[in-house]
């Protein structure tokens, strides 16, 4: 056989083989920066309903309690969600429902529903919103920073949120069965005005 032809077959080769690894790599790049894209997205939609109503937990409720349930994977709560609204005083309520089965539309074998409870616009009295979470937990403090039980004493609530991608990706490198999920992280302490008034 010809030299230069079987050179040419080996060099072919080689180019035609880091043409598929680059291929297979660029794809596998952009399954997780779009992965990466709409956890991110799940995240700061979850963040920013929490952050309203953490702001607008107790407001106008005369109750002098306002915390109907408070446990590790729920929250319930009175106040005015949205300013202009004709509803007044209203109960948001937000559950993980982890003892339920997994989420059926995600491929995530830890998604769980998070519940949400309660107002969702200034049209909408009550209505139900669920998110597809990995874990979540509420933890209660008083005002000297202890945790508490009672619900007349909390003072600040803390909350803990992981998202993940509903679609696995896989690193580069992996093997079958070593796919990863993307993963976001989410943790803040909330210091509710209508529960920490001066008087």
């Amino acid at each position: 056989m010809n030299i230069g032809i079987l050179t040419s077959f080996i060099v072919g080769g080689l180019m035609l083989l880091s043409v598929l690894f680059f291929t297979i790599t660029f794809q596998g790049q952009t399954q997780e920066v779009t992965l990466s894209s709409m956890t991110h997205d799940n995240m700061n939609t979850i963040v920013s309903i929490i952050t309203n109503d953490m702001n607008r937990l107790g407001y106008l409720d005369t109750s002098g309690d306002p915390i109907n349930t408070m446990q590790s994977k729920e929250l319930s709560f009175e106040g005015d969600i949205f300013d202009d609204d004709t509803f007044g005083v209203t109960t948001v309520t937000w559950e993980w429902q982890k003892s339920s089965r997994p989420v059926s539309g995600s491929t995530n074998p830890n998604d769980y529903w998070l519940v949400r409870t309660g107002p969702a616009s200034s049209s909408s009295s009550s209505s139900t919103i669920r998110f597809p979470v990995t874990y979540f937990n509420v933890n209660y403090y008083n005002d000297q920073g202890n945790t508490t039980s009672t619900s007349s004493t909390v003072k600040r609530i803390e909350i803990e949120l992981i998202v993940e991608s509903e679609e696995p990706y896989y690193p580069s490198g992996s093997i079958k069965g070593g796919e990863a999920y993307y993963r976001s992280v989410w943790k803040k302490t909330f210091f509710p005005n209508n529960l920490n008034k001066p008087y």
